[in-house]
């Protein structure tokens, strides 16, 4: 007779519930609410049971067979929208600034290298590409928030030693600006007729024609000669977003990289004789 099993006779079978009496039922949400606050009171008196669990934790990585279990469970699954934002709502400003516990820790040399070598040589997949793509497509960012962090309010900020002339094309307006050229003149090079392709990649440049970026720059300069490209570049970034001769798309053409080189070469060229 088993030790501690008292009364059992020969003959008689013992009532051992094989099947565990809770499979399959899910607690109620009051139930699983309790639970977790008393799970965060423990740890909030037992904050050496954190680094125990991280101990125990360290080190231990889930076999292939467990992986191929979770991979098939949650293939095809997708949270719903309420799970998402039940999620979005949990952890919004959790982690945030001073919050983030990566706040004023940066990765060493070595962490650099790890991941660098892990990466070389890989490609994102197509599918996520295209997935990234949609998620972002028609999305922008409202100009109260743009503003909010441009020039002095930027986190990368260095005390303006960008140049004007950069500042002004880095605009949102002089990224639409790119935009409309390219789409009219459906994204092909107006000298040699070069275009992406049949696995054939051409960076295209949009280009000031028949009037030079630099020219329409001077006139803007002139007429604003009372703000100092230097002290006021912040003041006259804000008024070249209205000033249209940057913006105007019969003054733009589209050039590759090449010819874009090329015709820059040429007019350097002219310059130097016309000097001469």
């Amino acid at each position: 007779m088993p030790r501690g099993i008292k009364g059992l006779q020969k003959g008689h079978t013992l009532n051992v519930c094989v099947k565990n009496p809770i499979s399959g039922k899910h607690s109620s949400k009051s139930t699983r609410v309790k639970r977790s606050e008393s799970m965060v009171r423990y740890y909030q008196e037992h904050p050496e049971a954190i680094e125990e669990q991280r101990e125990r934790s360290r080190g231990r990585h889930q076999t292939e067979k467990t992986k191929e279990k979770l991979r098939k469970i949650n293939t095809g699954k997708h949270p719903t929208e309420a799970t998402k934002e039940k999620i979005r709502n949990t952890l919004t400003g959790k982690f945030c600034g001073e919050k983030s516990p990566c706040f004023g820790k940066h990765l060493s040399k070595e962490h650099i290298e790890k991941i660098k070598k892990s990466l070389t040589g890989k490609q994102m997949p197509q599918g996520v590409k295209d997935k990234i793509r949609k998620t972002l497509s028609g999305k922008r960012r409202p100009k109260e928030v743009l503003e909010k962090i441009r020039g002095k309010n930027h986190y990368n900020y260095k005390g303006g030693i960008t140049p004007l002339g950069v500042s002004i094309r880095n605009l949102p307006e002089g990224r639409q600006w790119r935009n409309k050229i390219f789409q009219r003149d459906n994204f092909t090079c107006q000298d040699c007729g070069a275009r992406s392709g049949n696995g054939k990649a051409v960076i295209l440049h949009p280009h000031h024609t028949p009037k030079a970026f630099a020219d329409i720059l001077s006139e803007f300069l002139e007429e604003y000669n009372q703000f100092s490209p230097y002290d006021d570049k912040d003041t006259l970034v804000r008024l070249a977003i209205k000033y249209q001769p940057f913006w105007d798309i019969d003054d733009g053409t589209t050039l590759c990289k090449r010819c874009h080189k090329k015709f820059h070469k040429r007019r350097k060229k002219l310059n130097e004789k016309e000097k001469e």
